[in-house]
């Protein structure tokens, strides 16, 4: 009996639904996240083009997460799943038929990162918005770090490798793969429960239209106010700046400098990869240990150190 109550109960069809749903958009998100700078480096040999891609990757994040977060608070969050993998596998399967007729340029790649980007701040803010309408507040921490873990381990550990593999021999097959993953991701949107579309819709239906841009503003506000959410915000962008410094060029370096093949660039990057999985893995009973604070400044102190 004692093992029984141990035992953490199910988290139920409506999240195993929304986890495989977000499996397979991590694994179509991992395929772009290693084709494109292996395609950037194909097309030019600029430095400063190259870290294009990671600069267009992160900018939307910058500028946009606040507004679609708003959106987010307005419509139903399934419908945003669903339309968010939709557009980005009508993206993925134009870039497929660009990069195999030879018609692929640098600026086309760049605006395709940008499209991307962008629609994977909608995807994930409406997935990671979804856990507390379909489970109870305790669940959150345990379905959160299941979440992250999958996307960590679809990402790096699978989609890295065999994208490589294959982008070496044809940038047909990855990316018409990546368009499959969304195009299931999308389908399995419609299939979540109708707590997952949000109980704010009907908050948000009786709004005036011009109550979106007093949304934005009090949402600023009130994170600028928040003693928590301002300086983790602030955070967040200096670890994505840094994070996009090292990384705008990582794929030159390793291809020319470190002479590794275009084949084995995703296996090179599973290094991260291991540390990203133990993280997720550790998050969970570190936070019912340590105040959430403190255990995020130690984290991102070790970071630094290592």
């Amino acid at each position: 009996m004692t093992t029984d109550r141990a035992r953490p109960s199910p988290l139920g069809p409506a999240f195993r639904t929304l986890l495989t749903a977000n499996v397979a958009a991590s694994l179509a998100d991992g395929i772009t996240r290693t084709a494109f700078p292996l395609l950037a480096a194909r097309l030019t040999d600029d430095p400063l083009l190259v870290s294009g891609i990671a600069i267009a990757a992160n900018l939307p994040w910058l500028f946009f997460a606040i507004p679609l977060g708003v959106l987010l608070d307005r419509v139903d969050r399934r419908r945003a799943m669903s339309i968010a993998g939709a557009l980005r596998a009508a993206v993925a399967v134009t870039l497929a038929v660009l990069a195999a007729t030879g018609t692929l340029t640098i600026w086309l790649l760049l605006a395709v990162t940008l499209v991307f980007a962008t629609l994977e701040i909608l995807y994930d803010g409406a997935i990671r918005a979804i856990p507390p309408a379909i489970l109870a507040r305790r669940e959150l921490p345990r379905a959160n770090s299941r979440i992250e873990g999958a996307e960590i381990v679809i990402q790096q550990f699978l989609s890295g490798p065999v994208t490589s593999w294959l982008l070496a021999i044809s940038a047909l097959v990855p990316l018409v793969g990546a368009a499959g993953g969304y195009v299931v991701a999308a389908a399995l949107a419609f299939l979540l429960p109708a707590a997952a579309a949000g109980s704010h819709r009907e908050a948000a239906a009786t709004r005036e239209r011009g109550a979106w841009r007093a949304d934005l503003t009090s949402g600023y506000r009130f994170i600028r106010g928040h003693d928590t959410l301002w300086p983790l915000w602030l955070l967040s962008i200096a670890i994505a700046l840094c994070h996009a410094m090292v990384m705008s060029t990582f794929v030159l370096y390793v291809l020319d400098e470190l002479r590794v093949p275009e084949a084995w660039f995703g296996t090179f990057l599973l290094v991260g990869a291991a540390g990203a999985v133990l993280g997720s893995v550790a998050a969970a009973p570190l936070q019912r240990r340590f105040p959430t604070g403190p255990l995020i400044a130690a984290i991102n102190l070790l970071g630094l150190l290592c």
